[in-house]
C-alpha cells in the first residue's frame, strides 16, 4: 500500500502596489501546533513593507536564503493556473509538483493582471513547508502570506511570466520574505506523484451504519455540517464539511482556500452504483486555518455507492490514515450532487 501526505494549493495576493515592468517581495503567518492541527492564527499581521524588484525572485524563507530556480504552471478544472515555484537545488516535474522542500504556491486566472492582498479579500500566496515522513507519519505545514502581491505579466510560449511578493506573519514558526520576478512552464499534462510506502494498517471491513464520522483518535476531529458532490468525469468528488460554504459547489481544485476556517473531508468514488476500494489518494482530510493549515492523502478503505440519481447520492464508507494521524472515516451518507 502506498501512502501520500500533501497540502492543497492556496495563494496569498499583496498589498496593493503600483508597478511597472517590476518585481515585489513582503515579511510576516501563523503555525500549527505539533501534531498537524491547525492553531488559532495570530492576532495582527504583517508590519512589513512589500519590496518591488526588477530582479529574479529571491529573498529568504525559513530563515535561509531562497533564490528562484524553476517554476511550473497547471491548468485546474475551473480554467485558472494553478503555480509551484522552487529555489535552487529543488527539482519539480510536471508529475511531481510536492517537493520535500519549501515551495511557493498560488492561482491566478488565464489572463494578465494585478491580484493584491492585505487581509480581505484577493489572491492568497502560500507557502508549504513539507515534513518528512518518520515512523509512517509525514505531513506539511501550509503557512499564508499577510500581505502579497501577484502580477501575471504575460501568458504566451507555453509559459507564464511574472512578479509575485509575498510576506508571512512575524509570529510564523515558518516566516518568509520574498519578492521578485518568475517564468513558470505551463504543463500539458499532469499526474499525480508516486508517494512513498509504508505498512496498511487493519481496516474495518464494513462500514458503520450509522451517519458518517470523521473522528481521530476516536474521537470526533470535527461535526459534519454540510456535504455536497461534484462530477468530475467519470467520478464524483463527495465533500464534507464542518461549516455551510460561503460558494456551494465551487469547481476550483483548491475550493477550501476560500471557505477558511474549515475542516473538511473530500473523497473521489465511481460514479456508478456499487462497491469500491478507495484509489490512491483519493480520500483526503484537511484542516485549512486562517493563516496556516495542514491535510493528509494517505488512507486506505473501501465502500458502496449505494444510490445514485439525478440529484442526490448515497453511499457508505470505511477508511483508515495511513500517515500516523490516527484518523477514521466510516458510516452512511446521503448528499446532493451538484447540478
Amino acid at each position: 500500500m502506498q501512502v501520500s501526505d500533501v497540502t492543497r494549493y492556496a495563494l496569498m495576493p499583496v498589498l496593493a502596489l503600483t508597478l511597472a515592468a517590476c518585481s515585489v517581495k513582503v515579511t510576516d503567518t501563523g503555525t500549527p501546533p505539533e501534531g498537524g492541527d491547525t492553531g488559532t492564527p495570530p492576532e495582527g499581521g504583517g508590519t512589513g513593507k512589500l519590496k518591488v524588484t526588477s530582479e529574479k525572485l529571491s529573498g529568504t524563507v525559513d530563515g535561509k536564503p531562497f533564490s528562484f530556480a524553476k517554476g511550473l504552471a497547471r491548468l485546474e478544472s475551473n480554467g485558472e493556473y494553478s503555480l509551484t515555484l522552487v529555489g535552487e537545488g529543488v527539482e519539480i516535474t510536471c508529475g511531481d509538483t510536492f517537493p520535500m522542500a519549501p515551495h511557493i504556491v498560488f492561482v491566478v486566472p488565464a489572463q494578465v493582471g494585478e491580484y493584491p492582498y492585505s487581509g480581505g479579500g484577493g489572491r492568497l500566496v502560500n507557502v508549504i513547508f513539507p515534513r518528512p515522513i518518520v515512523d509512517g507519519k509525514g505531513g506539511s505545514t501550509n503557512v499564508l502570506g499577510v500581505k502579497s502581491l501577484i502580477k501575471i505579466e504575460r501568458i504566451a510560449n507555453g509559459a507564464i511570466e511574472g512578479n509575485v511578493a509575498a510576506i508571512s506573519s512575524g509570529r510564523s514558526e515558518h516566516r518568509y520574505d520574498f519578492g521578485g520576478r518568475f517564468r513558470a512552464l505551463i504543463c500539458t499534462s499532469y499526474s499525480m506523484p508516486t508517494p512513498p510506502t509504508t505498512s496498511t494498517p487493519s481496516v474495518p471491513s464494513t462500514p458503520s451504519e450509522g451517519p458518517i464520522a470523521i473522528k481521530r483518535n476516536g474521537a470526533p476531529a470535527f461535526e459534519v455540517a454540510y456535504s455536497e458532490a461534484i462530477k468530475r468525469n467519470q467520478i464524483y468528488e463527495v465533500r464534507v464539511m464542518n461549516h455551510e460554504p460561503r460558494q456551494k459547489c465551487n469547481t476550483w481544485d483548491a475550493w477550501m482556500m476560500t471557505e477558511t476556517p474549515i475542516k473538511y473531508v473530500t473523497i473521489q468514488i465511481p460514479a456508478q452504483e456499487g462497491a469500491f476500494t478507495l484509489a490512491e489518494r483519493a480520500l483526503e482530510f484537511g484542516d485549512q486555518g486562517a493563516s496556516s493549515g495542514w491535510s493528509t492523502k494517505a488512507f486506505t478503505g473501501s465502500g458502496v455507492v449505494r444510490a445514485l440519481s439525478q440529484t442526490e447520492i448515497a453511499l457508505a464508507i470505511s477508511a483508515k490514515d495511513l500517515a500516523g494521524y490516527s484518523l477514521e472515516v466510516s458510516g452512511l451518507l446521503t448528499t446532493t450532487l451538484c447540478p
